[in-house]
């Protein structure tokens, strides 16, 4: 079974965001969800669904 992994994702949700010049809240905000929540998406310490993505 293959497993993911949480903080590889989150770096490139991170630098993909960075590359597009956006805040972590702007991004929060378009996706409909608080920035600390958002923050540990990046962090990889928090998972999120296939829809958030």
């Amino acid at each position: 079974m293959y497993q993911i992994n949480y903080k590889e994702m989150g770096k490139r949700i991170h630098d993909r965001r960075k590359e597009l010049g956006l805040t972590q809240e702007k991004v929060a905000e378009k996706i409909d969800v608080g920035p600390s929540h958002f923050g540990q998406i990046e962090r990889g310490d928090n998972k999120c669904s296939l829809e958030l993505l």
